[in-house]
C-alpha cells in the first residue's frame, strides 16, 4: 500500500468536492523541524522538544498548529521571548479543512489546537516548543489488509516498540506541512529507531541510544518507528541499503539486502535515480504493509512469507518514486497507487511470462465487473485510497490500466520516456493527473486529453460486443458494439490463420462501428481484445467463476453440514466461525433447516460438506466445469477424489439458472486439520478451487471459461 496507509492530512483536504466557504488559511508556513525526542518505554512517555522555523504569513494574524490532544505544553518560545498560547481540545475542524464531514472530524481526534499568539513585526518565526505525552495505543487490535483499512495503530510505545504516526500528531503540525525534517531520539539502549531521511548519528552510552536522522527535502508526513533490531547493511553505490530486522528473522536479512539493490538497479534504469540515501526493510512487531519514503514497515508475518521478496518488496520499492517522492495532489486524485501496481506488480508479471501478464489484465478487469457496483463507482479523480474492495479495484486495479492502455496507445519507448519526464519534473512537490497527461503529450508530441478525460474523470467501464462477422473475398468484415457512454477504444483484433496470427489494432469511437481487416488466406478464428489489453467490463463466459465473487456478495451465508458425527461437526463449526469473522462484516452461519426461503432462492451459499454431509445440496443446482465432477457419493477435482487424507477443498461454483449467484463448496476429510485456512482463505479471491493438506495450500487453481463472446471461429 502507499507509503502512508492513512497519509491524513492531505488525503482530507482531498475528500472535498465543492466548497462553500473560501480555502483554509492559518497564517503560518512551516519550513523545518527539528525535533529532539526521549523516549520512556516502562511508562509510555515521551518528552520532545521541536524547534520550529516558520514564515508569518500575515503580520496581522495570530497563528494555530495541531498538537497531541492530550499533550501537556511545558514551554513556548517565539523568537527567544516567552509567547502566550492557548490548547484547545475542542476546535472548529473547518479553520484546517473545508467542509469537513463527520468522517473528517474523526481524523482529528488525536489533534488539539494550540492557538499562539505573535507580534506584528515578526515574520520570521524561530518556535521552540517542549511538550510531553503518553503513547498507549492497543497493537493487540492492529490488523492489516490488502482489501481495506482495518484498525491502525497511531501511537504506541512500550516494551515491544514504538511506532507514531502524524496522525497521532505526535509533532506540531498542520495539514499541509510540506518541511524538512532532523530527528534526534534518545531510548534506552535495547532498542533502534528509523524515520525517513539519511541516518547521521547512531551511538550508546551508558545505557541509551541516540539516534539522528535527517530529511534535506519537503516531507509531507512523518512517522517515527523502532524496536529490538539488529541491523544488517550493504551499499548500492552511495545507497545504504539496510534491514532492521528482530534476531529470529536475520537469517532472511541477506535476501532482502541483495533484493532491494535489484530493485534499485530495476527503477534507477527505467525511471531515475533513487531519490534518497538509503533504503531499509523495517520489521514492525504489528501487522502493516506501509511504504514510507526511504523505508518499508513490513510487519513479521508478512517478511516471512517466501514470496513478499518477488511482490510486495518491489512494490514498496518503487512506491520511492511515486508517491514518496513525487507526491500526490489528492484533490485531483490519487494516480501513485496505479502507477505502482502498473511499475511494479503487473511489471513483474510481464517479465515472468506474457500468460501471467494476460492474467493479471484479466483478473483487474474480473474484479472491476464483479466488485464494482453501481453504487459503488466513482470516477479515478476522486479516489484518495482504499477502503474496501470497490475502491481497490478502481483506484489500483483501473488506474494501473489506465497507464497500460496509454502504454499501447504511444508505445514502449515513449511510455518510459514520459514516466521518466514525470519523475524528473515532479520529484519533491504535489503532482497530479494533469501533470502526467502534461508530461506525455510533451514526449509524444499528441493531444492526450480526450484520453485523460474519459478514463479519469469518468467512471464506469466500456464493454464490448462483437456483432455480423463475415467472410467476403479477401477481407474480414466485423462490426463492434460498446455501451454508452461511448469511449475513444485502441481495440486489438487478432486473427488467427493455420500457421500464424495476425494483430492489427482498431478505433471505435462509436458506438457502433464496421472495419474491414485484409487477409491473405481465410482465418480459422477471429478475436477482439483476447489478452484483455482494454479495460472493460468482462461477460460472464469471459470469466471463471472464483472466491472473489462470493466475497462480492452482500447476500450470502454459511451453511453447516447436517449429516455427520458431532466431532465432525464440531469441526466445521470451529472452521466457520474463523471464516465468518475474518470477513470485514461477519457472515452468517446456520443450519440447512434455519435458512429462510429467500436464502435458499438468491444468497449465495458457502456450502460445507460434501453432498453426502449438508441436505442443501438437493436443492441447489450448481453449474459444474470440466475441473468438477460431483455426486452423492463424491466430488472429483481434476479426476482425483476431494478431500483426500487431511485435506480441506475449497470449489467455487455458479448457479446453474443465476449466474449472479454463487455456490461455494467447503469439505473437509475426518482427520483434517484447519490451522489457519479459515482466516487465510480471503487472501484467496482470485482462484477457482483450492486444496489445503495440514493447513498448507497444496494445490490452487482457475477453472476453464466456455469461450469468450468476443472470439468467431470461421466455418
Amino acid at each position: 500500500m502507499k507509503r502512508l496507509i492513512f497519509l491524513m492530512f492531505l488525503l482530507i483536504i482531498a475528500l472535498v468536492a465543492c466548497q462553500s466557504k473560501p480555502p483554509v488559511t492559518r497564517g503560518v508556513d512551516i519550513q523545518s523541524h527539528q525535533l529532539f525526542v526521549k523516549l520512556n518505554p516502562a511508562n509510555h512517555q515521551v518528552d520532545c522538544v521541536d524547534q520550529l522555523e516558520a514564515e508569518s504569513k500575515d503580520a496581522n494574524q495570530n497563528i494555530s498548529l495541531l498538537i497531541n490532544r492530550d499533550a501537556e505544553i511545558i514551554d513556548l518560545t517565539i523568537n527567544g521571548e516567552k509567547a502566550n498560547f492557548q490548547k484547545n481540545k475542542t476546535f472548529d475542524v473547518s479553520d484546517y479543512v473545508s467542509n469537513p464531514d463527520s468522517s473528517t472530524v474523526s481524523d482529528f481526534r488525536h489533534a488539539a489546537e494550540l492557538k499562539i499568539a505573535v507580534k506584528p513585526e515578526w515574520k520570521k518565526l524561530n518556535i521552540v516548543l517542549k511538550y510531553r505525552f503518553t503513547a498507549t495505543d492497543s497493537v493487540e487490535k492492529a490488523a492489516f489488509s490488502r482489501e481495506y483499512i482495518a484498525y491502525q495503530v497511531r501511537g504506541y510505545l512500550g516494551d515491544k516498540g514504538l511506532f507514531f504516526s502524524p496522525a497521532f500528531f505526535w509533532y506540531p503540525q498542520l495539514p499541509d506541512d510540506m518541511a524538512r525534517f532532523t530527528v534526534k531520539v534518545v531510548v534506552p539502549d535495547r532498542f533502534d529507531v528509523v524515520t525517513q531521511g539519511e541516518l547521521l548519528e547512531n551511538v550508546t552510552e551508558k545505557g541509551w541510544r541516540s539516534v539522528t536522522w535527517k530529511a534535506d527535502y519537503p516531507v509531507d508526513a512523518l512517522y517515527l518507528v523502532g524496536s529490538h533490531y539488529q541491523v544488517q547493511k550493504k551499499m548500492y553505490r552511495d545507497i545504504a541499503v539496510m534491514t532492521y530486522f528482530f534476531p529470529q528473522t536475520q537469517d532472511l536479512a541477506d535476501s532482502y539486502l541483495n533484493a532491494c539493490v535489484r530493485y534499485l538497479a530495476l527503477y534507477e534504469q527505467l525511471i531515475g535515480p533513487y531519490p534518497f540515501k538509503k533504503f531499509a526493510v523495517v520489521e514492525n512487531f504489528f501487522p502493516t504493509g506501509y511504504g514510507m519514503p526511504s523505508y518499508t514497515l513490513l510487519g513479521s508475518q508478512i517478511i516471512r512469507l517466501p514470496f513478499i521478496i518477488y511482490t510486495s518488496l518491489g512494490h514498496e520499492i518503487a512506491h520511492n518514486w511515486w508517491g514518496n517522492s513525487v507526491y500526490v495532489d489528492y484533490d485531483s486524485g490519487n494516480w501513485c497507487e496505479g502507477l505502482t501496481t502498473y511499475t511494479a506488480d503487473y511489471l513483474y508479471a510481464e517479465r515472468k511470462s506474457p500468460q501471467d501478464a494476460m492474467r493479471y489484465r484479466r483478473d483487474i478487469d474480473r474484479d472491476f465487473t464483479v466488485y464494482v457496483k453501481d453504487k459503488l463507482d466513482f470516477p479515478l479523480s476522486k479516489f484518495r485510497e482504499r477502503t474496501e474492495t470497490a475502491s481497490r479495484a478502481i483506484g489500483y486495479g483501473k488506474s494501473a490500466m489506465v497507464f497500460h492502455q496509454l502504454r499501447r496507445i504511444v508505445g514502449d519507448s515513449l511510455f518510459w520516456e514520459g514516466l521518466r519526464k514525470f519523475y524528473h519534473d515532479n520529484r519533491f512537490r504535489a503532482a497530479s493527473w494533469k501533470d502526467i497527461q502534461v508530461a506525455f503529450q510533451q514526449v509524444s508530441g499528441r493531444d492526450l486529453g480526450w484520453y485523460f478525460k474519459q478514463w479519469v474523470e469518468r467512471p464506469g467501464a466500456p464493454q464490448l460486443k462483437l456483432k455480423q462477422v463475415a467472410l467476403q473475398d479477401s477481407e474480414v468484415v466485423l462490426t463492434l458494439q460498446q455501451t454508452q457512454p461511448v469511449y475513444k477504444l485502441y481495440v486489438p483484433v487478432v486473427l488467427q490463420f493455420a500457421d500464424s496470427s495476425v494483430r492489427q489494432y482498431v478505433w471505435l469511437e462509436k458506438e457502433s462501428q464496421t472495419y474491414h481487416l485484409a487477409v491473405p488466406a481465410k482465418p480459422e478464428r477471429l478475436a477482439v481484445d483476447p489478452d484483455f489489453d482494454l479495460f472493460r467490463k468482462l461477460d460472464r463466459n469471459e470469466i471463471p467463476p472464483t472466491l472473489s465473487e462470493i466475497f462480492a456478495r452482500e447476500k450470502r451465508v454459511i451453511v453447516l453440514p447436517d449429516q455427520v458425527s458431532s466431532t465432525k461437526a464440531a469441526l466445521y463449526h470451529r472452521f466457520a466461525e474463523m471464516f465468518s469473522q475474518a470477513h470485514r462484516d461477519t457472515i452468517p452461519i446456520k443450519s440447512p433447516e434455519q435458512l429462510r426461503g429467500e436464502e435458499k432462492q438468491d444468497y449465495s451459499l458457502y456450502l460445507l460438506g460434501t453432498p453426502a454431509e449438508n441436505s442443501l445440496w438437493q436443492q441447489v443446482r450448481p453449474e459444474f466445469p470440466p475441473e468438477v465432477e460431483m455426486d452423492q457419493k463424491e466430488v472429483r477435482l481434476n479426476n482425483s477424489t476431494v478431500p483426500g487424507e487431511n485435506q480441506l477443498v475449497v470449489l467455487t461454483l455458479r448457479d446453474r439458472e443465476n449466474a449472479e449467484r454463487n455456490v461455494c463448496l467447503i469439505a473437509l476429510s475426518d482427520e483434517a486439520s484447519i490451522g489457519r485456512v479459515g482466516t487465510l482463505l480471503v487472501h484467496y479471491g482470485k482462484y477457482s478451487y483450492l486444496v489445503f493438506e495440514n493447513g498448507r495450500n497444496k494445490e490452487k487453481g482457475v477453472f476453464s471459461t466456455p469461450g469468450s463472446p468476443l472470439q468467431f471461429h470461421f466455418q
